[in-house]
């Protein structure tokens, strides 16, 4: 019992049974409000005030640490059962297969099973004291009661405009931390379905998430990184996944459209990791929980378990609402979408960059004749950058995928530019990945350890699915008595980087004077579990495509040297800036009226855009003042 001060009534702070925790939170409002009837002064509501505080602020630096840490058993008993399980089927197996086999080696395994169930007797007697005294089902009802005056309270705190600001950030983190204990710390000790309204409990929290995980009002870093890091923690688990499809539907556009935000100026990699979530499991052999060429990979250094996207091992949970939705805002709106693909390809561009670039450093090194060590922390930077290409990717393939029109239909103004660039990257990404002789080949066959999630697989299924979207309509239509390119085939063909062979590469077929001794080519047929038969029958008709369509445009002449644009050197002379008269090809000048309007040679500001005919091109100026 503790006594708040002489006018203050006694309340108990102790364990609570469960029957009052049921009531405890009625009590406490009602206590806030009997007013004149109890002579509750400002003092007394104060220091409700304080208690509460202090709860949640001991939960936040302490408890949840410590629930952490308990947690971790289960996960180290789980480990020890597979591990027993290993050794004694091994043991069997030998025992009743190998009549010759030495007798150190059973016993050796003898022992080996012996340890482990002495090993798992002891942590079973501690998870019974942690299920007794941690993982109780009241200490789960006074989690989920807590959980819910949190929630109540940020909830309250944000219809207050721009005091929400000045909320406590361990309310916030005690927000998403108690949801967490109670729903992977505490679970399966304690179900979670045991929590009476723990249905209407997670989709109140998601819609929360789906509201404020870019509130702009929250200006903490680390809030915001947790806010970000819950939602996509709730995308990864099918129960909560389907928690956050059912909150209402404004809540979920609000995410939704938070997601598309332009990448430029903010933290953009876990937000662009959702939308990967929402469409892993529907890509181009994107169904697994874990890169195949992972799986397939042996040795005593076990890969570290992360957040990345290729080495994660989460079962994939597409959210087909979600695509939907993304679809939605999408289609509906040109500006928002012309300004999300163009700073998700420019970030694709130099994460791209910046991975090749230090690919080539380590080429570099390697080769030299004395022994030079690589810092770790590079590797683990060149690895991310990795990752983070092939997440860009992966975004790309899904709007292409729901959302075509985006990059297809004549109508759309951006739909020209958007194509464009994103048939140049697909090309430099398939040119440097399937070359034999490139730096990521070299790298490759080093086989460096912190380097495991670099291999072929992971991107190059990534970019076919792309180019398989986006030729799609194509390809189905596709008939060899018909000479006239179809539109979206001619923008990869008349691409200057595109390369047949690339895309031939993935079928294995590679120049045989480019072949590398000890290095067995690369081929979507050494993955008949991950690539199916169709995905591969769609690949040979994507090359036939492509294959048949760039005979036909074989015959194009040579463009001379003052006829082509100076900022690519690839196309011809289309478009001019006014008012400076500057030139070059349509495709270089939208493009960087996307990110800027100063005339690209002088700095001048650009007013318009004119092609050789004069006419002016309002597509492009339009574009240009929309993105800045």
């Amino acid at each position: 019992m503790q006594v708040l001060g002489a006018d203050h009534p006694v309340i108990t702070t102790v364990e609570l049974p469960r029957s009052l925790m049921r009531d405890l939170d009625n009590a406490l409002v009602g206590f806030l409000l009997e007013g004149e009837e109890k002579c509750v002064s400002l003092d007394a509501a104060a220091s409700l005030v304080e208690l509460l505080d202090g709860v949640i602020l001991l939960y936040y630096v302490e408890a949840h640490r410590h629930l952490s840490k308990v947690s971790t058993l289960c996960k180290s008993m789980g480990e020890y059962v597979t591990a027993l399980g290993t050794v004694t089927a091994r043991l069997e197996t030998y025992k009743r297969h190998s009549l010759d086999m030495p007798p150190e080696i059973i016993q050796e395994l003898e022992k080996s099973c012996c340890v482990f169930r002495q090993k798992l007797s002891e942590q079973a007697r501690h998870m019974a004291w942690v299920r007794a005294v941690v993982c109780s089902d009241d200490k789960q009802s006074q989690l989920a009661w807590l959980l819910r005056v949190v929630l109540h309270t940020v909830k309250q705190a944000s219809q207050e405009g721009q005091l929400f600001a000045y909320v406590p950030i361990f309310y916030l983190h005690s927000l998403i931390e108690i949801c967490a204990a109670l729903r992977t710390y505490i679970h399966p000790a304690a179900p979670l379905e045991n929590v009476q309204g723990y249905e209407d409990l997670l989709i109140e929290v998601s819609q929360f998430l789906c509201d404020h995980f870019s509130d702009p009002r929250i200006v903490h870093t680390g809030s915001k990184d947790a806010l970000i890091q819950a939602l996509a923690s709730f995308i990864c688990s099918p129960n909560t996944l389907l928690s956050l499809e059912s909150v209402p539907y404004t809540s979920r556009m609000t995410m939704v459209r938070a997601l598309l935000r332009p990448y430029e100026s903010r933290a953009w990699a876990q937000s662009n990791w959702v939308l990967v979530r929402i469409w892993q499991g529907c890509g181009f052999a994107f169904r697994y929980h874990k890169s195949p060429h992972l799986l397939k990979k042996h040795g005593p250094r076990p890969l570290q378990a992360d957040s990345s996207l290729i080495s994660q091992s989460i079962q994939p949970c597409p959210s087909y609402l979600f695509q939907c939705h993304v679809k939605e805002v999408m289609m509906s709106d040109e500006r928002v979408t012309t300004a999300f693909l163009n700073s998700v390809l420019n970030q694709l561009n130099w994460a791209f960059s910046e991975f090749i670039g230090m690919l080539q450093e380590i080429q570099n090194v390697s080769i030299r004749p004395q022994r030079v060590f690589i810092e770790s922390r590079q590797l683990k930077i060149c690895a991310t950058c990795f990752d983070l290409t092939l997440a860009l990717v992966r975004v790309l393939e899904m709007v292409a995928s729901i959302a075509p029109e985006i990059f297809t239909d004549v109508t759309r103004s951006s739909s020209e530019v958007l194509l464009g660039r994103l048939c140049q990257v697909l090309c430099q990404v398939l040119n440097r990945v399937s070359s034999q002789t490139s730096c990521f080949q070299h790298v490759i066959t080093l086989d460096i350890p912190d380097l495991e999630s670099v291999d072929h697989f992971p991107i190059l299924t990534a970019v076919v699915g792309v180019l398989l979207a986006l030729l799609l309509d194509d390809m189905q239509e596709f008939d060899v008595n018909v000479s006239k390119v179809p539109r979206v085939t001619k923008a990869v063909l008349i691409e200057p980087s595109f390369q047949l062979e690339s895309i031939c590469f993935v079928l294995g077929d590679v120049q045989k004077g480019l072949i590398l001794k000890k290095v067995k080519p690369f081929s979507f047929y050494n993955y008949s579990d991950d690539v199916s038969i169709a995905e591969i029958e769609n690949v040979k008709k994507m090359i036939q495509l492509l294959s048949f369509y760039q005979g036909r445009l074989s015959d194009a002449g040579v463009i001379s040297e003052d006829e082509i644009c100076t900022i690519c050197y690839a196309s011809p002379i289309s478009a001019i800036f006014k008012p400076c008269n500057h030139h070059s090809c349509r495709t270089c000048i939208a493009h960087h009226l996307m990110i800027s309007r100063a005339c690209f040679f002088c700095k001048e500001p650009v007013q318009f855009v004119i092609g050789l005919d004069d006419t002016v091109l309002p597509d492009l100026s339009r574009l240009g003042t929309q993105s800045s």
